[in-house]
């Protein structure tokens, strides 16, 4: 449902959009009130879930968008900054994501972060379509900035265009520490500020994915603001949230691809301009040595020669969509042209031979291999076949071989079983599960599950190096690596600063 909507009043009006309240599979959406434009549409999608979100609740919104979209999901992001000048461009226009404090001002120290402007983060979780986190391996982006003393948490995110565009969208994942709601904020060319309604997903409980945010201007898009509300409407910094799948319009006015005019005045006409490059008029002929769209690229040499199955000789880069894109009859990383390019850069092909991610490793001989079928490890060679750095009876592969005594043996009843430290003897007679808290999330030990314990939570974010230490107890499922399946464990019992956690929860 698409609860904003295009008003014909004029400028600077301040009109009153009264929603009724909605309840529907457990969402709800209060009645608001918000600053309209009459160039300005609003799409305001709560969803409340979180594996179970659902993705195409931007449909609306990417379909009301005139101008092709460009959607930023961090996917090439790992934990750490953007930093200034923003790497992120919507086709010609430069995006710059900032984090804002709940008065507004830049709550980034940019002296003391190297112009560190906002945090991206990974450990959340994977939901297709609408959050890249673990096991992704994707980023999200986090309103969280260092400023040397401590963490500071933003009330908002602000995105700056350095052109106007027409379009701005995202998704928002709520952490649970505080429930919030979220309103979106654009300036227009000439200055008009207009407000959405307010996302609430009525889910305060659960980290959860909030829903989506969007608006649609006939007039060009200078400033977009995602802010973070409490309950009762007023600016909040208590809380964390991620934005991700940001989706920004292309650059407005569009520029017009066959009238021989510079439409939108940025000094290049029609199929010189970058904005014209996937248009009909400007597609290049890849095989006739001439520059047919005007961006001084020949051929294959011009990106808009790859993928394409007309032209197999100018290769694939899409390498991780199940498509033969250049028609060469080989798919993705099994393609040589698709070698060490992104969602290529494992070795997934143990056995063709090749050097598949360009890491000067071949088949078994390349860590990636490890656990392959292809590359099983040999007991009793004193080689680590399947290189993963453990040689015979070391390697767990070889655990069941009779050349290879139980690591959860001992040799004596007086001696202590030395292999009880591994998380795969804890069922074994003899052997214990480290001592942890009830909940297991308390891992302060003051009865209440907060930010100090996600904060030490965080310090044994993933592989485990003692397993029987308090690291052990946040290891829920046991598999020696603190990832995104222990972080929803840890989630599920989340309380409040001083409010005993449930000891059930787990």
């Amino acid at each position: 449902m698409n609860h904003g909507s295009r008003v014909s009043a004029g400028h600077g009006r301040r009109s009153a959009l009264i929603f009724r309240s909605i309840v529907a599979a457990g969402l709800i959406l209060a009645a608001c009130s918000m600053w309209v434009s009459a160039a300005v549409t609003f799409f305001v999608h709560p969803d409340g879930r979180l594996a179970a979100a659902d993705p195409t609740l931007d449909l609306a919104f990417r379909n009301a968008a005139g101008l092709p979209l460009h959607e930023f999901d961090f996917h090439e992001f790992v934990h750490g900054y953007i930093l200034e000048p923003s790497p992120l461009r919507a086709g010609p226009v430069s995006v710059r994501p900032n984090l804002l404090d709940r008065l507004g001002a830049n709550a980034a120290d940019l002296s003391l972060n190297g112009n560190r402007l906002i945090e991206t983060y990974v450990v959340v979780p994977d939901i297709p379509g609408i959050i890249e986190g673990d096991p992704a391996g994707g980023a999200t982006l986090l309103n969280r900035t260092f400023a040397g003393t401590g963490d500071v948490v933003g009330a908002a995110i602000e995105f700056t265009f350095d052109e106007p565009v027409e379009a701005f969208g995202t998704w928002i994942l709520d952490d649970i520490l505080e429930p919030s709601k979220y309103v979106l904020e654009v300036t227009e060319v000439g200055g008009a500020v207009a407000r959405s309604a307010a996302l609430e997903s009525g889910n305060g409980v659960a980290l959860a994915v909030e829903g989506f945010l969007g608006a649609v201007s006939t007039a060009g898009i200078t400033r977009a603001v995602v802010i973070q509300q409490n309950l009762a409407g007023q600016a909040s910094n208590a809380d964390f949230f991620y934005l991700d799948h940001v989706q920004v319009g292309g650059r407005f006015p569009p520029e017009v691809c066959d009238n021989g005019t510079d439409d939108n005045s940025d000094g290049q006409a029609d199929c010189a301009d970058s904005e014209c490059d996937t248009h009909p008029y400007c597609q290049e002929n890849c095989a006739d040595g001439i520059d047919n769209d005007g961006n001084g690229l020949i051929d294959c040499d011009d990106p808009d020669c790859w993928n394409r199955p007309d032209f197999p000789a100018c290769g694939e880069t899409l390498c991780e969509d199940g498509l033969d894109n250049d028609g060469d009859g080989a798919t993705d990383c099994s393609d040589s042209n698709c070698f060490g390019l992104p969602g290529c850069r494992v070795e997934r092909l143990c056995g063709d031979g090749l050097d598949n991610d360009l890491d000067g490793l071949v088949d078994c001989d390349d860590p990636d291999c490890s656990e392959d079928e292809v590359c099983p490890e040999l007991c009793t060679d004193g080689i680590d076949n399947d290189a993963d750095g453990l040689v015979d009876c070391e390697d767990l592969e070889c655990m069941a071989q009779d050349v290879c005594p139980s690591i959860c043996e001992s040799l004596s009843p007086a001696v202590p079983i030395v292999g009880c430290p591994d998380p795969l003897c804890f069922v074994v007679p003899g052997c214990n599960a480290p001592a942890c808290n009830d909940p297991f999330a308390d891992l302060d030990g003051d009865r209440d599950v907060d930010q100090s314990d996600f904060a030490i939570w965080q310090l044994c974010m993933g592989p485990v190096v003692d397993a029987t230490g308090i690291c052990g107890c946040v290891d829920r499922v046991k598999d020696g690596v603190i990832d995104a399946f222990d972080f929803a464990a840890f989630q599920a019992c989340v309380s409040a600063p001083d409010k005993p956690a449930d000891p059930n929860c787990d």
